[in-house]
């Protein structure tokens, strides 16, 4: 089976299998099918959706978010990391810098205010 998916494809095999029946068909563990949703921001069908399929009720698809500024479209998942070029590897990246400068101003002030007469 092919290892490299758009988030589109991949978002509609993830609505159409439950994550451990695709997980065996993949080849990969069931905890990887969530870690590739979350870092790609694609959303995942939770028990109730499931459920409604069973029981032959029209269940509710979640729609797939469009991609952000920056963000890959690509998801591989043969990838046991979080791929450099996810939403939430940016975010995650913004809030170290924001923390980081945040540091560096404390650290700053607290050496302006011990100098000052």
């Amino acid at each position: 089976m092919t290892r490299l998916f758009s988030r589109r494809a991949f978002h509609s095999l993830v609505w159409s299998y439950p994550q451990e029946k695709l997980a065996e068909q993949l080849g990969i563990p069931a905890y990887r099918i969530s870690n590739l949703c979350r870092w790609h921001v694609i959303p995942m069908p939770g028990a109730r959706y499931w459920a409604r399929v069973e029981a032959g009720l029209p269940p509710r698809k979640t729609p797939l978010k469009p991609l952000g500024k920056g963000i890959t479209d690509m998801v591989d998942i043969d990838c046991r990391m979080q791929p450099p070029g996810t939403y939430a590897h940016h975010v995650i990246s913004d809030q170290k810098r924001q923390n980081t400068l945040r540091d560096r101003q404390n650290r700053t002030s607290k050496t302006q205010e011990e100098n000052t007469p």
